[in-house]
Formats: structure tokens, C-alpha cells, sequence
């Protein structure tokens, strides 16, 4: 987080009369945030409950904040991803300083980055056991990329692993809408609208091969 870090008050290994030690974070109003959550998360891991117990879903209206949402223990393994794949992807997507202390996702930034974060959130929670849509009309985070009708075994073109590589590769967060096997959109979400055209362009040209291959099979 390009943060300078140092213990204040330190006393040795056994610490001040109130078993309490104050961490100073210097830098930027990102890094910094991004930081104390980093330490928060480590704390909390250490003593279960020490920042979450009172944790709501929370959201604050001030341009610059943070915002809380608690999950259940599958939720948070799913929302966590392969060593916190899936929390980064979403944070790099949104634009969001997102970070899971404990049970509970902490999103930080503006407004609109928590606005994106919380959405691309809780749509991921949604697939866990169900399809998704999502109404765009109004949205400036989303690139559209239309499914031809006769384009066959959809789910087959945009498998995990290959919408996995592609968010990689954009910064992006993708999904098809509704059901995999029949769906008939491909929703590129991002803050960045050149990563998202990036993203369509790929999905394209994914589309464009399948279909050669149904007209000119092997």
C-alpha cells in the first residue's frame, strides 16, 4: 500500500500497563485505509470478534468512507476465492479497497467504487445458488456483449476458466447473465471502460470462433 508503518509507544516484548500498542500509518488516504484493514484482518484473525462483533451492514452515504457487510463462512470462502483471487478481482473491477476481516467485507474508497463494490458482491453471493440479471439501463460500469441466438453450448465458450483468464487479463468482472447453458448476454463490469472494451473484444473473438467452428466443424 506504499505506506510507512512503526509502533508508536513500543516497550519491549511486554508491552504498557494497558496491553495495548499504537500503530502509526503513514501515506496516502488510500494506502493508508488499505493498510489499517490489512492490519485489522490480521488482528481479527488472532482474536476472533475483536473488530466484528458488532459488525452491521452498513452504508454511508459521505463521498469518502467505508462501508460494512457480514457474511456467513461459505459466503466469505466463495467471496474469498483461491489465496483471495476472488476479493481481488472484485476490488480491482470496482475500484474499491475491499478486505475481509473476518467474516465481514470492509469496502473503502468513494462512493461510487462502494456503490460498484457492493454490487459486484452480492451478485457473486447470488450465483452461489441461483442465476443473475441484472437491470443496466442507467449503469456506466457495464459493457453488454450480446449472445447470438444460434451461437450453440454458450456455457461451453465462456466456461470458468475462461471468463477467470479473462477478468485477469482486463481487471474486470464477468458473468453471463441468467442461465449459463441459454443465456443471452455476457456482462463486462469495470470501472475502466477501456479494460471493459478490452474484455469485449475477447469475448468476440471467442464468439467468432465458435461459430466458424459450428459452420466449418473438422
Amino acid at each position: 500500500w506504499a505506506t510507512l508503518m512503526f509502533f508508536c509507544d513500543y516497550q519491549g516484548p511486554g508491552g504498557n500497563s494497558h496491553g495495548i500498542e499504537r500503530l502509526a500509518i503513514f501515506g496516502g488516504r488510500a494506502g493508508r485505509t488499505g493498510a489499517e484493514l490489512k492490519v485489522m484482518a490480521a488482528i481479527e484473525t488472532k482474536i476472533p470478534g475483536y473488530y466484528t462483533s458488532d459488525a452491521r451492514d452498513e452504508c454511508s452515504t459521505e463521498e469518502w468512507a467505508r462501508d460494512t457487510l457480514p457474511l456467513g463462512d461459505e459466503e466469505l470462502s466463495f467471496a474469498l476465492g483461491k489465496d483471495g483471487s476472488t476479493r481481488k478481482k472484485l476490488a480491482r473491477a470496482s475500484g474499491c479497497i475491499l478486505e475481509y476481516v473476518g467474516n465481514c467485507a470492509y469496502m473503502a474508497g468513494s462512493l461510487p467504487a462502494r456503490k460498484r463494490a457492493r454490487d459486484y458482491l452480492t451478485w457473486l453471493m447470488k450465483q452461489r445458488s441461483g442465476t443473475v440479471y441484472v437491470d443496466c439501463e442507467g449503469r456506466t460500469d457495464v459493457t453488454v456483449v450480446e449472445i447470438p441466438h444460434d451461437l450453440e453450448t454458450v456455457a461451453s465458450v465462456f466456461k470458468s476458466m475462461a471468463l477467470r483468464g479473462i477478468e485477469q487479463e482486463t481487471r474486470t468482472f464477468c458473468f453471463l447473465e441468467g442461465n449459463a447453458s441459454k443465456s443471452e448476454r455476457l456482462l463486462i463490469f469495470g470501472q475502466d471502460r477501456n479494460c471493459r472494451e478490452k474484455a469485449r473484444t475477447i469475448a468476440l473473438e471467442k464468439i467468432r470462433l465458435k461459430i466458424d467452428l459450428q459452420e466449418h466443424p473438422p
